[in-house]
Order: structure tokens, then C-alpha cells, then sequence
């Protein structure tokens, strides 16, 4: 399998997953927006959140018209979960060519062929909660993917002393 965006590992909520910077998909895309523009929109209209779905980071990097010579960028690593989502959206065949690149890389990672571990990523609601909880346990009752339970259980603490 060719690489068409580069993937790496990445620490989100206390779960190892597997992310791409979203430049590189902008680029990949062939998006007409700038690119600032375009992940801003997306986040907004998607509904996805900072530390869940996606970390922001700073760079600096050297340019001799910045002034005091160095120019801020700021890159968003994104989870393959938003990252096949954004594109998704996009409906172009770029789009659809990543997408089924993110969903064969994986594949490749669940069926032990990559070092990469990945975790998913869950969002809950108060509606959602209860049978989370249930399905979680389930889950833990038969050893297979305890960090589940593990995680749903200090979402369930988190929700109820709020």
C-alpha cells in the first residue's frame, strides 16, 4: 500500500491513536480554501473537538520576511476517525481515494500487521450514557477491550458529578 499521507501515533485523552496533520489532507484534497480557512469551517460545522478528535500545535519556522525572522503555523494532528470524515464531506474523488486509504490502514493496524496501536475515540451524550455503560461491561465481562470500560467508567464518574 502506497503512502498517501503520512500517519503516526498520538496521545489524545490519555489514549494512544493513530492521527495525520490535517495539512497534508488539505493538501491531498486538493482543497480551493486556504487551509486555515477549511479546517476552522470544518471543526465548526462538524461539530469536533479539541483533544478528542484533533490537537492543535505551534510551529515556528524560519522566514527571513516574518518579522524578528521566524513565522507561526499552527498544524492540526487529527484522529483517522475526523480525518476520514473530512473527507467524506469533501464528496470529490481525492476525498473518497483517502478515505478508503484511512480505512485500509486500519484494517491493517486491527489485524496486527503495524506496530501503530490504536484506540477509538467515543463521544457520549446524557442520552447515550447508560447504555455505554451497559455495553462496556458487557465488554469487560469477557476480557476483550477492557480499556472501554476502563475509560467509560471515568466518563460515568465525570458525568455524574457534574
Amino acid at each position: 500500500m502506497n503512502e498517501l499521507i503520512k500517519i503516526d501515533s498520538r496521545e489524545m485523552s490519555g489514549t494512544t491513536i493513530q492521527t495525520c496533520n490535517a495539512r497534508d489532507l488539505w493538501q491531498f484534497v486538493e482543497s480551493k480554501q486556504d487551509f486555515s480557512t477549511w479546517i476552522k469551517s470544518r471543526i465548526a460545522k462538524y461539530g469536533f473537538t479539541q483533544a478528542i478528535d484533533f490537537v492543535v500545535i505551534d510551529n515556528f519556522i524560519n522566514d527571513g520576511t516574518a518579522f524578528g525572522g521566524k513565522r507561526k503555523t499552527i498544524d492540526y494532528h487529527i484522529a483517522l476517525d475526523m480525518a476520514k470524515e473530512l473527507a467524506m464531506v469533501g464528496r470529490s474523488a481525492k476525498g473518497k481515494q483517502v478515505r478508503q486509504y484511512f480505512i485500509a490502514c486500519e484494517r491493517k493496524v486491527k489485524t496486527g500487521k503495524s506496530a501503530v496501536l490504536t484506540q477509538p475515540v467515543f463521544r457520549f451524550s446524557t442520552k447515550t450514557l447508560p447504555a455505554v455503560s451497559y455495553q462496556a461491561t458487557l465488554l469487560a465481562s469477557n476480557g476483550s477491550l477492557s480499556f472501554i470500560a476502563k475509560n467509560v467508567a471515568e466518563i460515568l464518574e465525570l458525568h455524574n458529578s457534574v
